[in-house]
């Protein structure tokens, strides 16, 4: 659907968003960016941000672990949805 499509509606609502939060594109095989792998690690990145904004302390490198390792940090959406405390 393309944006011209919306504005037949009566009436719509655009929200703007953190683009690290809610996007991050699928689209290519293993070896370049935007894979399965880029996706993961940018939404342990997105659990770091929100473990960080609830107070939690973790080590001042923790973004370059998650980067540079299999480590990995996931936060349950049956703990919180957005980040949520």
């Amino acid at each position: 659907m393309h944006v011209i499509s919306l504005l037949k509606i009566r009436t719509f609502a655009v929200w703007e968003v953190r683009r690290e939060d809610e996007f991050s594109p699928l689209k290519n095989g293993s070896g370049s960016k935007d894979t399965a792998a880029t996706c993961r690690q940018d939404l342990m990145l997105q659990h770091i941000r929100w473990l960080k904004e609830a107070g939690a302390d973790l080590p001042s490198d923790v973004n370059q672990q998650i980067e540079s390792t299999e480590n990995t940090c996931e936060i349950s959406p049956l703990i919180s949805y957005a980040g949520e405390v």
